[in-house]
């Protein structure tokens, strides 16, 4: 099976956002004016307290978001919410062990 994903401009470009901000319907925000780049091919580890908005910034970033949220986030000019972006990025979300 060959991706139609593979052959467009977002591979090497890195993963840009600024300001980005999510608030529920309750008026909670969980993000507010977060920035960063991602460059390709670099691990990132994003760490916090429980309820800090770690899965929400990563959500937002790959375009899973299910609320609203404001600012920036494009690879190669082009938003997350783009279906060629969104199928490009992905992240593993970690499995808590107690012991």
């Amino acid at each position: 099976c060959v991706s139609p994903y593979k052959s467009s401009n977002i591979q090497g470009a890195p993963l840009v956002f600024s300001n980005v901000s999510v608030t529920l319907k309750t008026g909670r925000k969980i993000l507010d004016g977060v920035n960063g780049i991602i460059k390709p091919g670099k691990l990132v580890g994003i760490l916090g307290a429980s309820g800090a908005g770690k899965s929400t910034l990563l959500n937002v970033l790959c375009g899973r978001i299910a609320y609203d949220a404001g600012g920036y986030v494009h690879v190669a000019n082009r938003s997350v919410s783009e279906d060629i972006v969104r199928h490009s990025i992905a992240y593993v979300m970690q499995e808590d062990l107690f012991m």
